[in-house]
């Protein structure tokens, strides 16, 4: 997450970590990410959140819900 095309820094998440804001250099700015494990991406303002699945990916997210994202949890 960070840059398209996977080339930013990574930022690794778990379902154990639980409910999680987003690092502030992410907060409304994950342009590419790979899914490894199952959870829920979350937009506070206006209140949406979007399940995501392991093996889900997208190289240019922030044409989409990457530009929205304030968090993430284990489930919607």
């Amino acid at each position: 997450m960070g840059d398209r095309n996977y080339s930013g820094t990574p930022w690794r998440w778990t379902r154990a970590s639980g409910y999680r804001d987003m690092p502030s250099n992410l907060h409304d700015h994950v342009y590419s990410f790979y899914a490894n494990t199952n959870g829920c991406f979350i937009d506070w303002n206006p209140q949406e959140k979007r399940t995501v699945n392991s093996g889900d990916y997208a190289q240019a997210y922030d044409t989409n819900f990457g530009r929205r994202i304030d968090a993430i949890a284990p489930n919607c």
